[in-house]
């Protein structure tokens, strides 16, 4: 599954030139501990609670008069946010997010298109809500690789990961819907295999310009 399908496509975002001001007041609005900063829609940093705190300590704003805090709050967020490290890709999979989220404790995490115009935001509760899925085993978990050998060989059969194997290492490159076609599954199936066998080296996963996945026999 692809980020593009469990990101929120209309986060909360600011302009370089919003205020410090209006910022606060949106975050404290919507419950949100922070929301990401663009110029033409292109991803330049974040603003946080914790920045705007820091603005209140470095000015001392709790004792400064009416006038130092007017001139404080009417500045642009971009002269207080801090820079953004790290990010998704509206073309990464379930497994990239999670993955971020092993090395990157959030409650939220970017995602951007290939020219870094932000696109969207992951809740870390959307990816918890998969993972709980794939734990017990409802609607959205991996195909069980192991169980599906175990039955077809018991069968004498090819399993759905073998056959999906062949093909691509006898094509050399196929696309999902190819895949899909060839073994009887669908596009999801093929989709959620490919994950784990790139993961496990077995096959290589591009995407087109268009998001269309392509599977490769590794070189």
């Amino acid at each position: 599954m692809k980020i593009s399908e469990l990101m929120e496509k209309d986060p909360l975002q600011f302009e370089v030139d919003d205020t410090l001001e209006y910022a606060a007041k949106m975050l404290a609005k919507r419950g949100m501990s922070d929301a990401p900063i663009v110029e033409a829609r292109k991803l330049i940093g974040i603003i946080s609670t914790s920045d705007i705190a820091s603005v209140f300590i470095k000015h001392n704003l709790l004792s400064s008069t009416k006038a130092d805090v007017t001139r404080v709050h009417k500045e642009p967020v971009s002269k207080h946010m801090h820079k953004v490290k790290s990010w998704l890709r509206e073309t990464d999979d379930l497994f990239k997010a999670i993955e971020y989220l092993a090395a990157t404790p959030c409650d939220s995490i970017l995602v951007t298109n290939k020219a870094d115009r932000l696109v969207g935001v992951l809740l870390a509760n959307t990816v918890c809500e998969e993972m709980a899925k794939m734990l017990l085993g409802r609607q959205g978990e991996m195909p069980s690789r192991a169980t599906d050998k175990i039955a077809a060989e018991e069968k004498g059969q090819e399993t759905a990961v073998d056959h999906i194997v062949n093909f691509v290492r006898k094509k050399g490159v196929a696309s999902a819907p190819e895949v899909a076609k060839e073994c009887g599954i669908t596009v999801k199936e093929v989709e959620d295999y490919a994950t784990s066998l790139e993961r496990d080296g077995i096959l290589r996963v591009e995407y087109t310009m268009f998001g269309e996945m392509k599977l490769r026999k590794p070189e």
